[in-house]
Order: C-alpha cells, then structure tokens, then sequence
C-alpha cells in the first residue's frame, strides 16, 4: 500500500486507524512486561504443564499433564517451541488474546452502538487494571475473555453471518473453563430473541448437547473439579466464614462492580431504547457475574469475559455525558476508566478482596521459596514435595528452575515406605508441605490413611529427625503460612 493510500484509508476510517494504534501501543507495553514479575501460583503450574509438552509432546494426553484446559495447555506450550526461551514466554498467549479482546470489544461496540461508542470501549478496556494485570500474566483468563467475546460477537450477527455453529464451537473450545459454562443459557437467550432465526429444535437440542458431553468429558478426566464442586464437609465446616465471606462479596461486588458502572449515565441512555441486541449484552453481564455472586467467589480474573461488556456501559455513559456537554456529569463519565471493574471499592475496603490479594502476589511467597531454594538445596539434597494437585505442579516447576538435576532431586507425593526408604540416600533430605490450609479436603490418596490432620503431619516428621527450618508467608501482614520447609540430615 503506497503513502497516499495509506493517507486516504486513515481519513476515511478513522476509528479504526486509532484502534490499529491502541493495539500497536498495547502490544508494545505487555510485551514488555513479559519479564517482568515473579511467576504466580496457578500461572508456575501452567508454565510447568506448557514445559512438560514442550519436552515430551506425547504427553499432551496425559490428564495429569493437560488438565484441566485441553486447547489452550497446548497453545501455551507454543511459545518454548518459537522461542526456547523463558518460561514466561507462556504469557505471549495471554497477550495475544488480550489483543483479541480488545478488536472485539470495538467490533461488538460497533455493532451496537457504533464505532466511535466501541473504540472509547477499548481504549477504556486496555487501561482498566483487571485487563491489563491479567494481559501480562500466564493464566487462562484472558484467552478467557477472548473466546467469550468472539462468542458474543457471532451471537449478535448471526442474521447476517449465520454463525450458530460457530458461536456453539467458541463456547465449546474453552467449555471446561468454570466461567464460560454460563453461556449455555446465554446461546438459548440469543437464539430465543431473535424473531428472523429459528434453529429447528432438534439441530438446536444437539448442538447445546455436544457442549454438555464436552463438560461431561472435561469432568470425567477432572475429578478434582467434580471434587470441589460436592466439597459439603469443607461448606459446611466454614459455614460461619463463607457467611461472612459472601456478605461482604456481595455487598462490595454489587456497588464496585454492577451498579456503579449501570447506572454512570450508560445505562440510563441502555434501559431507554431496549433492543435485542442491548438484551444480548445485559445478558453477557448477568450471566457471568451472578452466578460468582452467588456462590461467593469473586476474584477479579473469574469476572474478566464480562469486562468487555462493562466497558461498553461505560463508553456509552462517557459518549452521552461529553456529547451533551453535561460538565456535571463529565467528571463522573472520567471515573469510569478507573471505576469501572477496577476494583476500587473493595480494593480499599475488603482485605480478602481479588486485586488486592493479586497486586500482594508480586511478594506472595511462591517467589521466596524458589530464591529459597536455588540458595539453600544442592545437587546432594532430595526434596520431597506433598500438597494437592495445582501445588505440586507449581512445585515442580519451582524446583526444577531453582535447584541443579532437579528431576532426580525430586519425588513427588511418596509412600510412607518410599519416603522413609530415601531419607538415608542424600545429605539433607528437604520436605515441602505446601499450601496445608486445604490439604485435609484435597488430600492425595498415597497418604490418605495415615495423615489427616497437621498435627499428624508435625508429628510424624519430628519423628523421623525433622525440624522447620523455613515458614513462607503469602506477606509480611499474612496471618497464616502459605509454605513451609521441613529439613534434616541424611545419610
């Protein structure tokens, strides 16, 4: 394309010339940012899974390797093979989808509202806190927010597109994600509403049916997550705190998160001119964010495929109140970037609230213990590592790139005969017990019978020549231990 023609396409598409520029300039900044931190909890377990199938790609089918997220592990793993670099390279993928979410956020605000409403969205969107803290991180979040984007956007032209399949397949791609399984009831919604489509039942019946096998096969290979879905002991045992706990979410949710941006002049200018596709994107909000009202668990990354959707509230309510240059109104339209789906509220007022717990995570312990490592265990020492599941693949990988031969240096959840076995087959023998708040609902079967509570844990270990050496707190306020390390001498 030569000079002049780029001249002409800019000014006769504006809007989507400083869109080009805000993807360029996001972009640039979150890649950045690759390097960055520290490497998160649940984000050290999926860059161990992504390394793992980097390594052995035949692994790929291993649900201990490739759970719980079947498409996406793999598209993590791509960047070790492009690059062979860092582990944090997994973080291209939340990048490039944060992309992705950005285009169609302007392209569902366009096809609303108009494309001037759907770029003062984006750029709205690439500045709030939750987008671009989770854009920098390797979690599955973002290409989260991606796919249910896409979902929607192919939902609201299914009458120009026919893209009901399409739609479906998006849905289905990320099914096993606890946020996207909502949008079953969001499909029926988007068909129901629109009078110029009607699916024959039966082809309707068996597409939403594919998706259910597709969560009945992601549950069947996750028992844990099945697991944690009938946890009523652990419910019912923290009866009192989940009380307390939901209370306070709701309460600090519902002002920081729903009526806030509802009713900052967006909506007000929304529930004036009701249409189908203004129903489609209340029901995008509704669907996501109730059902984490109900049960309590509001953490900024679960709510994040309902940012777009916000942002377009927003933009809607930023557009009328500069339009009409209502300057009364103007300064609270300028909040929203800030506001909206910021967290703010329950930032400064809930200790146990997601963004503050997500800005502690740069100092949250799961750094320490890899610096821990890398200075205190040699290549005469054995780890032995014990916790749930998502721990002990967190500890793998922090073993494996703090300490030298790291694979014959680790064993993983033994047996009481084998753990007893190897104490006597190094200098020091070293033993993990992670994240022990939840092991007595999440505990592994080799050890089930015989340790069942921490005293037992305690206890046991001092009688095999065990003393703390270690207690890795989440931060310095914390008022519980998030790790702690066990030593002794061997041999």
């Amino acid at each position: 394309m030569k000079l002049g023609e780029c001249k002409a396409f800019l000014k006769s598409n504006p809007y989507k010339a400083l869109l080009a520029l805000l993807i360029i300039a996001y972009l640039a900044f979150n890649i950045s940012l690759l390097n960055y931190s520290e490497v998160m909890n649940d984000e050290a377990a999926y860059a161990w899974q992504s390394l793992v199938i980097y390594k052995s790609p035949a692994k790929i089918m291993l649900p201990e390797v490739n759970y719980p997220y079947y498409a996406v592990i793999p598209a993590m793993a791509a960047p070790f093979n492009l690059f062979m670099k860092a582990e944090a390279t997994t973080r291209l993928v939340s990048v490039i989808f944060g992309a992705i979410t950005l285009v169609f956020t302007f392209l569902i605000g366009k096809e609303i509202f108009g494309e001037r409403t759907g770029l003062i969205a984006a750029a709205m969107l690439s500045v709030s806190p939750t987008f671009w803290f989770f854009a920098a991180k390797g979690l599955f979040d973002m290409p989260s927010a991606g796919l249910t984007a896409i979902g929607v956007y192919l939902i609201l032209t299914i009458n120009r597109k026919r893209s009901m399949l399409l739609a479906l397949g998006t849905f289905a791609m990320y099914f096993v994600k606890t946020t996207n399984i909502v949008f079953v009831p969001l499909v029926i919604a988007g068909f129901s509403i629109k009078k110029k489509i009607r699916p024959k039942p039966k082809k309707l019946a068996m597409a939403i049916a594919a998706v259910g096998v597709l969560a009945a096969i992601a549950v069947i290979f996750s028992p844990q997550r099945l697991g944690w879905v009938f946890e009523l002991n652990y419910l019912q045992k923290n009866y009192l705190h989940y009380l307390v706990f939901f209370s306070n979410q709701l309460m600090l949710n519902l002002i920081g998160l729903y009526f806030v941006p509802l009713c900052i002049l967006g909506i007000r200018k929304v529930s004036g001119q009701f249409s189908r596709k203004v129903a489609i994107l209340e029901a995008w909000i509704f669907f996501i964010m109730v059902p984490f009202f109900i049960i309590g668990d509001i953490v900024p990354r679960y709510l994040l495929p309902a940012v777009p959707a916000l942002m377009i509230l927003g933009a809607v309510g930023f557009e009328e109140a500069f339009l009409k240059k209502g300057y009364w109104r103007a300064a609270a339209s300028i909040a929203i970037p800030i506001m909206l789906f910021s967290y703010a509220p329950a930032y400064f007022f809930s200790p146990y609230f997601g963004m503050n717990q997500q800005w502690v995570a740069e100092s949250n312990g799961y750094g320490k213990l890899g610096t821990w490592l890398s200075e205190n265990v040699d290549e005469n020492s054995i780890v032995f590592i014990f916790s749930k599941t998502w721990a002990k693949r967190w500890a793998r990988f922090t073993v494996e790139q703090s300490i030298p031969n790291a694979e014959e240096q680790m064993v993983i959840a033994p047996k009481k005969e084998e753990f007893e076995g190897m104490i006597g087959e190094c200098d020091r023998g070293y033993f993990l017990l992670l994240d022990y708040r939840t092991f007595k609902t999440h505990m592994d079967e080799p050890w089930e019978d015989w340790l069942f509570d921490l005293n037992n844990w305690q206890g046991y270990l001092q009688e095999q020549g065990f003393g703390k050496v270690k207690e890795i707190r989440r931060d310095s306020n914390a008022s519980f231990v998030l790790h702690t390390v066990y030593s002794k001498e061997c041999g």
